[in-house]
């Protein structure tokens, strides 16, 4: 006779909750690797999830973090930590990012999956939606749209795939990307669009820096009515391959002084 032992998700992968609550409560403090998952929505006082461990997930299960866009806070945010993923759900209306590593100097191979970062860095003047410095990241399937100056920036060896950034940094006083990028990246089968509209100053689509690989992206209608110093659909820094992507209407009705669609530096491949 054959016996079959069934084991439960909480057996099978020991999971660690963090409550939702539709009354506003302080930051969850998250001081131990482990993998950890959202019950329901959760409304924030302050930082929603303050990560101080490495090898870190949190699923947020489709659920919120909901911020006070009127304080200086984060959604998730940590400071020189490895390994931390967070997936699949939202997070909107706090004051400063969504998500953030404060530490760039050691922090590695975070991943971002399935993301809505939305209507964030409001409180602050030049705040993106999600700040990845460091080395080893992977942004991917993520929607980031109405954060106050700015898409996404991330770290050198970075990935950013198949995500929509759109609408942020609208009226924006500060220098606007949709994308922006440390060394030797890869920015693939991205749609960004309508980022820095009337803002004053510098706006561009996607920015990578030396040695990226930008291939497969939709860039349009980024800067459109600005009036800073340039509008640029894609740069590419020195050594880039720029391939395979569709750049236009970026800098329509703009009154900027240069308005480029594709800038390739030295020893850049335009295909």
């Amino acid at each position: 006779m054959l016996y079959y032992l069934m084991k439960t998700l909480t057996e099978v992968e020991p999971r660690i909750p963090i409550p939702g609550s539709d009354v506003v409560v302080s930051q969850f403090t998250i001081d131990q690797a482990g993998s950890y998952y959202l019950t329901g929505d959760r409304v924030c006082s302050g930082i929603g999830i303050r990560v101080d461990a490495d090898n870190v997930t949190i699923d947020l299960m489709g659920y919120s973090l909901i911020g006070n866009a009127t304080n200086s806070n984060t959604g998730i945010r940590m400071y020189g930590r490895n390994n931390v993923e967070i997936r699949n759900g939202t997070i909107r209306d706090f004051g400063w990012r969504a998500i953030a590593e404060f530490n760039g100097n050691v922090a590695k191979n975070h991943r971002i999956i399935n993301i809505r970062a939305i209507s964030n860095a409001q409180y602050g003047t030049s705040l993106e939606g999600i700040l990845l410095p460091g080395f080893g990241h992977l942004i991917k399937d993520c929607t980031v749209a109405y954060n106050r100056a700015g898409g996404i920036v991330v770290g050198n060896d970075s990935t950013v795939t198949d995500n929509s950034v759109y609408s942020n940094g609208d009226s924006a006083t500060v220098a606007v990307n949709g994308i922006q990028t440390g060394i030797n990246c890869r920015i693939t089968n991205n749609t960004v669009n309508s980022n820095g509209d009337s803002a004053s100053n510098a706006v561009i689509g996607i920015n990578a820096n030396v040695g990226s690989m930008i291939s497969g992206n939709m860039v349009a209608a980024n800067g459109n009515s600005a009036s800073g110093t340039q509008v640029v659909g894609i740069y590419g820094g020195v050594g880039s391959t720029i391939s395979n992507n569709t750049v236009y209407k970026n800098g329509y009705l703009a009154s900027a002084n240069n308005v480029i669609g594709i800038s390739a530096t030295n020893s850049s491949l335009v295909i």
